[in-house]
């Protein structure tokens, strides 16, 4: 279990990282002269973006050593936990569960290498890939979770299965917004207007949902508001351009994004030598 905790922790320091660079720092993405303070609030933003990304693909080298490794020996030898003499197996301790969160964790990752194209102007075509990849990364997690097939085994909780689904669409938006810039350059301003209004429509859905869940969470609202205000920001741009440049009416039907690309791979990690980097006290580990 020492290495689940590590596995966990890595992704937890990664969150810290990312909580000022993705849910609420947009560095100078409104426009306008870049100050110094822009300009050093950046650099700060896109050093953690990268710690972040190596912490969770460590996080999903951890997982990987746990099922591909550490589980079969726990297999070969029987020795799994016991209660009222039933093999109890914890999440932790199931192949499909393990998979699924080392899976998740390469989500995050893909996630944070779409915010990272972001920062660095990216083509559309490139950010709307990126974001697809995540999407279909986040959804095979899901449908991981749903193959657990042990007796014993409690089952994902609610709150977990509702944040997949939220990361999955949030990606999915992003990579409409994304398909929007694409249509725009093809000189399609009523495709892309059509793309943006259905990225609204996705948005304001996943709040509804975040305010109705038993357990809301804040930090679940805060990345889908302030897309929400970019893609409102854009769609009154393309809007106008439309109307007044191309005179072109609203697609009925929104385009599809590219074909996801994923761009991520698990990293090894010696989690015994790097405990330290994770925050984990060496108790973990005796």
């Amino acid at each position: 279990m020492a290495l689940c905790f590590y596995a966990a922790a890595l992704q937890e320091n990664a969150w810290r990282l990312l909580q000022n660079g993705i849910t609420t720092g947009d560095g100078n993405r409104g426009g306008g002269v870049a100050t110094s303070e822009d300009v050093r609030k950046s650099e700060e933003d896109s050093a953690s973006l990268t710690a972040a990304a190596i912490l969770l693909r460590k996080s999903a080298g951890a997982y990987a050593h746990i099922r591909n490794t550490l589980l079969p020996e726990i297999e070969t030898t029987g020795a799994l936990p016991l209660i009222k003499n039933i093999p109890f197996l914890p999440l932790e301790l199931d192949a499909t569960s393990v998979e699924a969160l080392e899976i998740m964790a390469i989500a995050q990752a893909q996630g944070v290498a779409a915010e990272r194209a972001e920062r660095k102007n990216a083509s559309h075509t490139a950010i709307a890939a990126v974001n697809r990849g995540a999407v279909d990364l986040y959804e095979a997690a899901a449908a991981k979770l749903k193959l657990i097939s042990q007796p014993a085994t409690p089952p994902p909780s609610e709150r977990f299965r509702m944040w997949l689904a939220l990361s999955a669409e949030l990606h999915a938006i992003k990579a409409l917004r994304a398909q929007a810039g694409i249509c725009r350059q093809d000189g399609e301003l009523g495709q892309a207007v059509a793309c943006l209004k259905d990225a609204i429509i996705r948005i304001q859905r996943c709040l509804t949902v975040v305010s109705t869940a038993k357990e809301e969470s804040a930090g679940w609202r805060m990345p889908f508001i302030f897309e929400l205000r970019n893609v409102e920001s854009i769609h009154a741009v393309y809007d106008k351009e439309r109307v007044v440049v191309y005179v072109q009416g609203i697609a009925s039907v929104v385009p599809p994004p590219p074909p996801g690309k994923v761009v991520i791979a698990p990293a090894s990690v010696e989690w015994l030598e790097s405990s330290s980097a994770a925050g984990i006290t060496d108790h973990y580990f005796i």
